[in-house]
C-alpha cells in the first residue's frame, strides 16, 4: 500500500492484542486492531479499511494468516475484517469456508 505522496509503507498495519475475553473464553480469540489513521492514508483508503470497525476477533491461527497477507500487500485489514463480519460470532476464522485451524 502506498501512502499519500507515493511513499510505501514499511510496517505491518495491525496489532493483535490479548485481552481479557481472549483469557475468558474458548476458543481464546484475540483482538485484531488496525493502526491505519487517517493522517497516514488517503481518505478512500481509510474508509475502506474501516467499513467493517478497527478491529475484530480472530483464532490465534489467523494471526499469522492476517499478518503475512497484510505484510506482502495481498489483502488489506478491510478484507479480515469482512471476512469476520460475516461470521455469527464475529471470530475470523478463514475465507469462503476455508476454516483456520
Amino acid at each position: 500500500m502506498t501512502r499519500p505522496g507515493g511513499e510505501v509503507k514499511r510496517y505491518c498495519p495491525v496489532v493483535f492484542i490479548a485481552d481479557a475475553l481472549t483469557f475468558e473464553t474458548t476458543p481464546h480469540t484475540l483482538l485484531a486492531v488496525t493502526t491505519g489513521t487517517l493522517e497516514e492514508l488517503s481518505d478512500e483508503e481509510y474508509e475502506a479499511s474501516i467499513e467493517f470497525g478497527r478491529e475484530f476477533r480472530t483464532v490465534p491461527v489467523g494471526v499469522h494468516w492476517i499478518h503475512a497477507n497484510l505484510s506482502i500487500s495481498n489483502m488489506d485489514f478491510q478484507d479480515s475484517s469482512e471476512a469476520a463480519s460475516g461470521q455469527p460470532d464475529g471470530v475470523f476464522r478463514g475465507f469462503d469456508g476455508e476454516v483456520l485451524t
